[in-house]
């Protein structure tokens, strides 16, 4: 988790839509993603898939593990103000959080499938998601479409 925190303050320090997977470690090429202003390795650990989506406003990554817990549970989730959509209409955010006293808005929430960590530069921050479509993290495919979707 460390080196993704840190590919992303890479990412924060940074064209046209594109979307790259990574099944393995290896690099984000600037020329796939306009917004870099060099080329990032990503380094992932054994297991982890990664997907990367880039626009003209921002750069979305999420990641997941091959392995990782896919039976039915209960996460604390809320909804938090997102970025204005195309036309400048506010939009909401699903982000991950803990429930108890301390976050009154966090309220459990059914899930199953893997779970999903992601950020992209307009947010600023890494929460979980998780997929909707349950299933498993079968490939880099998951994520990668996952992250088309981070605002």
């Amino acid at each position: 988790m460390k080196k993704f925190t840190l590919l992303l303050a890479g990412l924060m320090a940074c064209g046209m839509a594109s979307a790259e997977p990574f099944s393995a470690s290896g690099p984000l090429r600037q020329g796939n993603c306009t917004n870099l202003n060099e080329d990032v390795t990503l380094n992932l650990t054994s297991g982890v898939v990664a997907g990367v989506s880039c626009t003209n406003t921002r750069v979305a990554i999420a990641t997941c593990h091959t392995s990782g817990m896919v039976k039915s549970r209960t996460v604390g989730t809320k909804s938090i103000p997102g970025p204005d959509d195309a036309e400048g209409n506010p939009t909401t955010v699903t982000v991950s959080c803990s429930i108890g006293a301390a976050d009154p808005d966090c309220a459990g929430t059914p899930v199953t499938g893997p779970a999903i960590a992601n950020a992209s530069t307009t947010r600023g921050t890494v929460t979980t998601s998780y997929s909707t479509a349950g299933g498993t993290c079968s490939s880099a495919a998951v994520p990668d479409a996952f992250a088309a979707t981070v605002n």
